[in-house]
């Protein structure tokens, strides 16, 4: 992992600053309460926190990895959505609502 850099100025003269906890939902370990390092800018005074894009989408607990399976089964079972809420039951062991699998492919 690199040296983080602030997102507003791009200096790296920054501080830890604690962290938050997130609640996310793994497709091979399921819910998991996870740390999130935060910072703080030396010069612009702003806090941030690690990017976790590459991980799960702005404002979403479910891991890209989880979503994907999704479109793995509508598209090779077409099954309904509520069908696919008792596969990921069955699979994974993961609730997922009917209404969020429809959200999930809407965005898509």
């Amino acid at each position: 992992m690199s040296l983080p850099r602030c997102p507003h100025c791009r200096t790296r003269h920054i501080i830890k600053y604690g962290f938050t906890e997130r609640n996310l939902v793994f497709k091979e370990i399921g819910k998991t309460n996870v740390n999130v390092q935060r910072y703080i800018c030396k010069r612009c005074d702003k806090t941030f926190q690690t990017d976790l894009t590459n991980l799960v989408d702005k404002n979403s607990n479910f891991t890209n990895e989880l979503k994907s399976e999704y479109e793995y089964l509508i598209s090779d079972y077409l099954e309904s959505f509520k069908n696919v809420c008792k596969s990921f039951k069955k699979f994974f062991g993961i609730t997922v609502s009917h209404q969020t699998i429809e959200n999930w492919l809407f965005v898509n």
